[in-house]
C-alpha cells in the first residue's frame, strides 16, 4: 500500500493522504509494478477483491490512528470501488 500525501497549500502542511493499492513483484529485471488497470480486474474475476479491500481498508485505518498522534485532525481517504456489474446482479 501507498500513501499519497494531501496538502494544504495555504499552511504547507499535510492534512492528509489517499490510501492507494499498489502491486509490484520481483522479476529477473528487478522489481515490476503492476498496474491497477492488470491486478483489479484479477481481484474481482477470483472474488479476491473484497478481502484485499478489507485488508486496505484496515491498515489505512490502523495508519490513519498512528499519524494521528503526531497530526492532529490527519484524514485518510479510500476510494471505495464496487466490482463491474453488482449493481446489474442486486436487481435482478
Amino acid at each position: 500500500m501507498y500513501y499519497q500525501p494531501i496538502m494544504d497549500c495555504a499552511t504547507e502542511t499535510m492534512t492528509g493522504a489517499e490510501a492507494l493499492m499498489r502491486f509490484t513483484m520481483i522479476a529477473e529485471e528487478g522489481t515490476e509494478v503492476i498496474s491497477p488497470m492488470e491486478f483489479i480486474p484479477l481481484l474481482e474475476e477470483t472474488g479476491l477483491i473484497i478481502p484485499a479491500g478489507r485488508c486496505i481498508l484496515m491498515e489505512a485505518a490502523k495508519m490513519c490512528c498512528e499519524i494521528r498522534q503526531f497530526i492532529a485532525g490527519f484524514q485518510m481517504n479510500i476510494n471505495v470501488s464496487f466490482p463491474s456489474g453488482i449493481f446489474l446482479r442486486q436487481a435482478m
